[in-house]
């Protein structure tokens, strides 16, 4: 049987994170910034990350290339990548796999550039740290050619140019060169559009698609933004703690969402609130501190529909008893328009069918509980 290949005949996932456990240590504290974090990622197959600031997204994506923070370590589990156990790898093996096999693009390229170095030696740089054989020149030239790919305009002056003297737009074109030169079999994308204008962000990640079909790479793509996930990856995972809350293919999650944190982040899309004509939804209270493991479901405190087995411990969620709805429906299409739309649904609780112990708060986005107002 060959290597890539899991019993049975099916391919090998490319990237498979079991049971990952990270811990951030200070003087006086222990963060859990990860409590067993499971994912998988198919050769080519785009996968997305969302959730709220500080659920664990970025930290899953730092962890596969052993960039944590001071004080952060592994405590458990194992980040598999093309077979190689990532998390107990020794640090020049992840030497050699970052910017070569798994490009990352981070979320300020003003941050992640160097001040004090050209463009093109910044681009080119991978390449003669992970290339034997390619000389100065050969790298330079494979470096403006790669700007060039990116969409850079006049890529031969801008080889040049420092990181202070090039938009924002510009800058992420660059840290996206840097990131694919070598033809990485990954790219992880940290929150890409973060810090550019609305225009600027649908370059990019128009950018970011293409570039992903054209060298047939496999990619994660961390955002807070349902309406940015939609288009764009085969599958979603929410993260909500420093766990993950539900994983679904992308248009599962948009028709028929399972856990009622998704529904909340549905909720507060800026275009639900527009086309009704209402109020913007807002997710009350924060997440829990990670210094403490949380009992029952993280979620719990800050859910409208939370009863007693919530807070106690948490159940699995509860598998969907209708089918999803076709490709091509209205609510699904809809939705992956970048607007979440109102699915079909049996009515049912997020979990368990029980009846809510608590009075709701606000009015989550998917309220199975209530018929549809068709007046």
């Amino acid at each position: 049987m060959d290597d890539m290949e899991e019993p049975g005949g099916a391919p090998a996932p490319l990237l498979r994170i079991d049971d990952l456990r990270v811990d951030i240590a200070s003087r006086d504290r222990t963060v859990h910034a990860l409590d067993g974090v499971s994912l998988e990622l198919a050769p080519g197959e785009a996968l997305g990350i969302v959730g709220e600031s500080g659920c664990g997204k970025t930290m899953t994506a730092l962890s596969v290339l052993g960039l944590l923070p001071p004080g952060g370590a592994v405590t458990g589990g194992r980040i598999l990548f093309d077979g190689q156990d990532l998390a107990a790898a020794s640090a020049p093996t992840l030497q050699d796999v970052r910017g070569n096999t798994v490009g990352m693009v981070f979320q300020d390229p003003l941050t992640s550039l160097n001040p004090t170095m050209t463009i093109g030696a910044q681009v080119a740089e991978p390449l003669l740290l992970h290339r034997a054989g390619i000389g100065r020149k050969e790298a330079w030239a494979r470096a403006e050619e790669m700007l060039r790919l990116v969409g850079m305009p006049q890529p031969a002056e801008r080889m040049k140019s420092y990181p202070h003297q090039l938009s924002g737009g510009m800058r992420q074109r660059v840290a996206i060169a840097m990131a694919l030169v070598c033809g990485p079999k990954l790219l992880i994308a940290d929150e890409p559009t973060t810090a550019l204008d609305v225009t600027t962000q649908h370059q990019i990640l128009e950018l970011i698609d293409t570039l992903r079909e054209t060298l047939g790479m496999a990619m994660i793509l961390v955002t807070h933004d349902l309406g940015v996930i939609a288009n764009r990856v085969d599958r979603v995972a929410v993260m909500y703690a420093g766990k993950v809350a539900e994983q679904s293919d992308v248009r599962g999650l948009f028709a028929r969402p399972r856990h009622r944190y998704t529904e909340a982040l549905f909720a507060a899309l800026p275009e639900r609130a527009a086309d009704r004509g209402t109020e913007l939804h807002t997710i009350p209270g924060l997440p829990p501190s990670l210094t403490v493991r949380p009992t029952g479901c993280r979620f719990a405190p800050r859910c409208s529909f939370a009863t007693e087995e919530c807070r106690e411990r948490e159940p699995e969620l509860e598998q969907d008893v209708a089918e999803a709805q076709e490709p091509g429906s209205a609510p699904v299409e809809k939705a992956l328009a970048g607007t979440a739309a109102e699915p079909v649904r049996t009515p049912r609780p997020c979990r368990r069918p029980r009846r809510a112990t608590a009075s709701p708060v606000s009015t989550p986005c998917r309220t199975a509980t209530r018929p549809p107002n068709r007046s």
